[in-house]
């Protein structure tokens, strides 16, 4: 039994650690698109980000707060004939703000602000670079 736990745990942190969301941008203005990814999602609440458009690289940094949420704890006392059991549970929001800062391999740059969900590992935002162009970001 043991061996189950130890190999469900290996399985399921291996699992998360493979995961990196593709972002998909769009200009508003010229409709131009640009795919990429975000790293360290499972586990981090920041990591490296990078989109690339047809004749640009952006990359850098995004950053994440989870909602203050809630958080709350729970106490469940039990007694049979078996003996006593005692448990607790805290909760806490699964969503959040983050943005994004990045720069490009022709001197441009890009803020990005997005709200995210933990649980589904998606978000949604908009970016703007320092000329004033604006795209839609969407991340799954």
């Amino acid at each position: 039994m043991k061996r189950f736990y130890i190999l469900t745990f290996i399985t399921g942190f291996m699992a998360a650690c493979a995961i990196t969301p593709e972002a998909t941008m769009m200009s508003r203005e010229t409709g131009a698109t640009g795919t990429g990814v975000l790293e360290n999602v499972a586990f981090g609440n920041s990591g490296p980000m990078n989109v690339s458009f047809k004749n640009q690289n952006f990359t850098g940094q995004w950053v994440a707060v989870r909602n203050p949420g809630s958080t709350s704890f729970g106490l469940l006392s039990t007694y049979g004939i078996g003996g006593f059991g005692v448990g607790s549970a805290v909760t806490q929001s699964d969503s959040g703000y983050g943005t994004a800062l990045l720069s490009s391999n022709t001197g441009d740059s890009m803020r990005c602000e997005f709200r995210y969900s933990l649980v589904t590992i998606t978000a949604t935002g908009v970016c703007q670079k320092q000329d004033g162009e604006i795209f839609d970001l969407q991340v799954g």
